[in-house]
C-alpha cells in the first residue's frame, strides 16, 4: 500500500512539471521620429516593444546609431522601465551627434 502511495505522488508531481513554458524574446526599438533641436543636439523617439508574453524590465539601452552609414552616435542610456507583455513604450533620447552625422 505505502508503495502504491508513493507511486501516486511521484506520478502527480510528474504530471505537475509538465505546464507551459514560458518563452523570452528581447524587446525591440524601432526609430518613430528624429529632430535636431535649436542647441545642435538631436532628439530621438523610440519605440520599445515587448514581444514576449511575461512583462519585461529594460534598465539600459546601448545602441549605435547610424545615418546612410556615418556613425551619428554610440547611445548609453540607462532606464527603469517596465513594459507589459505584448506591450510597448516610448522612450525618448536626446543627444550630441557625431560631426560627421552634424554636417551630413
Amino acid at each position: 500500500m505505502r508503495k502504491l502511495a508513493a507511486v501516486c505522488v511521484l506520478l502527480l508531481l510528474a504530471a505537475c512539471a509538465g505546464g507551459p513554458k514560458a518563452r523570452y524574446f528581447p524587446p525591440t526599438a524601432s526609430v518613430q521620429e528624429l529632430r535636431v533641436l535649436d542647441d545642435g543636439r538631436w532628439s530621438m523617439a523610440l519605440l520599445v516593444q515587448n514581444t514576449a508574453r511575461l512583462t519585461v524590465r529594460v534598465t539600459t539601452i546601448e545602441a549605435t546609431f547610424e545615418i546612410e552609414g556615418i556613425e551619428a552616435a554610440r547611445l548609453t542610456h540607462p532606464l527603469d522601465l517596465g513594459i507589459s507583455a505584448s506591450g510597448v513604450e516610448r522612450v525618448t533620447l536626446e543627444f550630441n551627434p557625431t560631426p560627421a552625422a552634424a554636417s551630413a
